[in-house]
């Protein structure tokens, strides 16, 4: 059988694992990280009045990643983020959660996002985060790293990195709520990488229980959930992130006392 690694030299996977080792550990399970539970803990702690937060949501590696770093930063008003070239070995998400951000990629045109808005920036690329709004603006950041090495070239023919304005994603009604799709397309990381954003009406089941091969992030926008996870049921609400492993069982049914919005995203190598 070929194997999946055949377009690599021998001597370049060499290199890329003795210098990027994965977090030490044993490969991530499971989760629900509880917003209200994070501690905020400043930017520079220097300041009298800290106003630049980080919440510290998980690190660590799984089944497809390396590496995973996830935290939320908040910036106040006029604030800019922490500007950053993703390394060659790296890509990142991010996911605004409250307030509106100015945001470039590679010198691209700055544009203005809001809440539910999305960037996927590709290694090696530029980003920078102004938060244009009145009040303080919060959003995810994701880091990863796959198991394989990244394909460049193939983002590249795919458009390079992801943009996503929340207000031109149409939203399609469906019989027990509704769906936005985000993207759909290969990154450097992923052969595949799929993101969308469900809402359920009250009282009901997304879908019955089921697994599939790829990792899934589910992030709550709004509403209270209770999930099946494997043989156990969590609670969730805006700001709670839940990691669901490979293969692991899951459904989720809305308990609060209106509709629940969430983001799902499953990526593969």
């Amino acid at each position: 059988m070929t194997s999946r690694l055949h377009k690599y030299t021998l001597s370049a996977l060499i290199t890329l694992f003795l210098t990027l080792p994965a977090f030490a550990g044993e490969q991530m399970k499971s989760f629900t990280s509880v917003w209200s539970t994070l501690d905020k803990v400043p930017f520079d702690v220097s300041e009298t009045k800290p106003e630049k937060f980080r919440r510290q949501l998980v690190k660590g590696h799984t089944l497809d990643l390396a590496k995973l770093h996830i935290f939320a930063e908040t910036i106040p008003a006029g604030a800019a983020a922490p500007a950053r070239v993703k390394p060659d070995y790296f890509e990142e998400l991010m996911i605004v959660q409250k307030g509106e951000l100015k945001v470039s990629v590679a010198d691209s045109k700055v544009v203005t996002y809001g809440p539910g808005s999305v960037v996927v920036t590709m290694p090696g690329e530029k980003r920078e985060f102004t938060n244009a709004g009145n009040g303080a603006a919060t959003y995810y950041i994701f880091n990863y790293r796959s198991h394989l090495p990244p394909n460049i070239s193939r983002a590249k023919q795919e458009g390079g990195s992801i943009m996503v304005d929340w207000d031109n994603v149409e939203y399609v009604a469906s019989d027990i709520g509704g769906r936005r799709d985000m993207f759909d397309r290969p990154t450097a990381m992923f052969e595949r990488f799929e993101m969308h954003v469900s809402t359920v009406n009250k009282g009901l089941t997304n879908h019955p229980a089921h697994t599939h091969r790829a990792e899934e992030f589910v992030l709550m926008i709004e509403g209270e959930v209770a999930m099946l996870v494997g043989d156990e049921t969590v609670k969730a609400s805006a700001g709670d992130l839940v990691y669901l492993e490979s293969m692991i069982p899951h459904s989720l049914n809305n308990t609060g006392k209106g509709a629940t919005t969430y983001f799902a995203f499953q990526f593969w190598q």
